[in-house]
């Protein structure tokens, strides 16, 4: 009986469907107590070729009883190569084969599988993972962690962390040299508190660097990991219905990413807001300002100076000290203007125009950007002179060289002036540090419109439109408003999408502000300049500089 199943077997092996191998293959695994598994491509692994002196096939057995497969059992060897035979139908051919046991069934592995090619190991690396005895897991998980710590990739112990189980303690020297190495190394500073780790390890939206501690994160991921391989791990142990259940189960995982998405975010969000309650107040406030939308962008992108996306060492470091309002190395004792030095002196020193410099490169970038989908655009307009005209506020600008920032037609309807106008404040002076971040956004707006906008509607019929930021980079409401008005006209425009639009908008400006913001801090601000005073032609002429 069995000599003629391996002739139908040999016979027919080419023949038969994907699925009918499948139910051919569940019905003899059930039947000599073994388990297949599958390959990258989903296709079965090639076991018989190695039984074969000219055979060149790799595949990956384990007998675990305690994942779900079942221990070797001893068969005459036609049944054997019957059950081989099948395991070869339509594979793809790789250089070996390894056989994972227990050690306890190591030697009648290697008995059953003796005259073969079939290497038995106690463990083995598969598809980046390790597959194997605890010893082994924990000897691969020491050279990957080492790995992933010289080369600065952490999606490598990621992978790990998402592959294996109960490894927490084996990357606690990973942690050891992120904490005791790279975070000084990166932050210039000679030590990193505890608190310092916790709020670092958070993701860059939510006010960190996003260097997690992979003590923590191990283990939820291989949860994780676990709650989305369940549908394919049903679909594979089902009986003759792969190909009726691979719509369901891609439904079913995409619904499963979008939980575990929700779950993630609501676990990160309540880590966030635990760490950001034991913070002190001014570190708070560097929160708040961290987690407006755009104002981490200079740390969430690549560091292509091509694009304008890098900052050298002492740059990053400077704007670090920045957002976490760390003290700054090496500054003097007093500004050039006399004045005691600090952080939030140096961002509202009108001496050595860098304020000017600073809402200037803004204005630019967006009136560059502007002549791109609108007419007529122009920068520092002159509004027309008043004829007699009364305004509602106090403030508002009636001086007869009255000038916006920007002019564009056709921004917000066809054939209609908007005027706009720039201006960049620092949340942390001293007579805005008691008010919240979104009051003074609003204040600001507000002042402006009073300064501008009725004027503007009632001489020059346009509309007018505020453009307030803050020195790390947050903008108000409006601005958000006009750079999203902006993005949409430009995507239009470029065909491309709006977020990819919208996303460099931010990017650029995040980068714009912050190095007005280092200028303000190292910058040279001289009280005068020396201008040469000589006859450079008469020098030129009675020393017979060569020309």
């Amino acid at each position: 009986m069995d000599d003629e199943m391996l002739a139908f077997a040999n016979k027919h092996c080419h023949s038969l469907s994907l699925r009918s191998i499948w139910s051919l293959i569940r019905r003899l695994c059930k039947l000599y107590n073994t388990f297949v598994g599958t390959g990258r491509d989903g296709s079965l692994q090639q076991l018989s070729s190695l039984l074969q002196s000219s055979g060149r096939s790799e595949s990956l057995q384990r007998s675990d009883s305690s994942r779900g497969d079942h221990r070797l059992s001893n068969r005459d060897s036609s049944q054997r190569q019957m059950l081989l035979c099948t395991l070869s139908f339509r594979t793809r051919i790789v250089p070996k084969t390894f056989l994972v046991t227990k050690p306890e069934h190591a030697e009648k592995a290697k008995q059953l599988f003796a005259g073969t090619n079939v290497s038995i190991c106690a463990g083995k690396r598969c598809l980046g993972a390790a597959i194997g005895s605890k010893s082994f897991t924990e000897e691969y998980v020491k050279k990957k962690t080492y790995s992933a710590f010289t080369h600065g990739l952490s999606s490598r112990w990621t992978f790990v962390s998402r592959t294996m189980s109960d490894i927490q303690n084996l990357l606690v020297p990973l942690e050891h040299a992120i904490h005791e190495y790279l975070l000084p190394a990166l932050t210039g500073r000679p030590s990193c508190s505890s608190l310092e780790r916790s709020y670092l390890a958070l993701q860059v939206r939510l006010g960190g660097l996003g260097i997690a501690n992979p003590t923590e994160t191990s283990a939820p991921a291989f949860l994780v990991s676990v709650k989305l391989t369940a549908p394919l791990t049903s679909m594979i142990v089902s009986t003759g219905t792969i190909e009726i259940q691979l719509d369901y189960n891609l439904h079913v995982l995409q619904s499963l990413k979008r939980d575990i998405s929700s779950e993630n975010h609501k676990s990160l969000q309540q880590k966030a807001e635990g760490i950001y309650k034991i913070l002190p107040p001014s570190l708070q406030r560097c929160f708040d300002q961290a987690c407006e939308k755009g104002s981490s962008s200079w740390l969430s992108a690549l560091p292509i100076a091509d694009h304008g996306f890098h900052l050298n060492e002492g740059e990053f470091r400077d704007a670090l000290c920045l957002r976490y309002d760390w003290s700054l190395p090496n500054v003097p004792q007093h500004c050039s203007c006399g004045k005691q030095f600090f952080v939030d002196r140096a961002m509202t020193c009108h001496l050595g125009g860098f304020l000017t410099v600073r809402h200037n490169d803004i204005r630019d970038f967006t009136a560059s950007l502007l002549t791109e989908v609108c007419h007529n655009v122009a920068t520092e307009p002159t509004l027309q002179p008043l004829n007699g005209e009364t305004f509602s506020y106090r403030t508002a600008n009636t001086d007869a060289e009255a000038r916006a920032d920007i002019r564009a037609r056709g921004f917000w309807s066809k054939g209609q002036d908007a005027y706009f106008d720039v201006r960049v404040f620092h949340p942390n002076a001293s007579s805005y540090v008691s008010k919240p971040l979104s009051a003074l956004f609003r204040t600001h707006d507000q002042a402006k419109k009073r300064e501008y906008e009725q004027r503007i509607r009632d001489v020059e019929h346009g509309v007018f439109t505020p453009l307030i930021f803050s020195t790390l980079g947050a903008m108000g409401r409006e601005a958000t408003i006009f750079y999203k008005r902006l993005a949409d006209l430009l995507s239009d425009k470029q065909d491309k999408a709006y977020s990819l639009i919208m996303g460099w908008l931010r990017c650029c400006q995040s980068f714009a502000i912050l190095r007005s913001a280092i200028m303000c801090l190292r910058g040279s601000r001289s009280s005068y300049h020396h201008p040469v005073y000589c006859d450079l032609a008469l020098a030129v002429h009675e020393g017979r500089v060569s020309l």
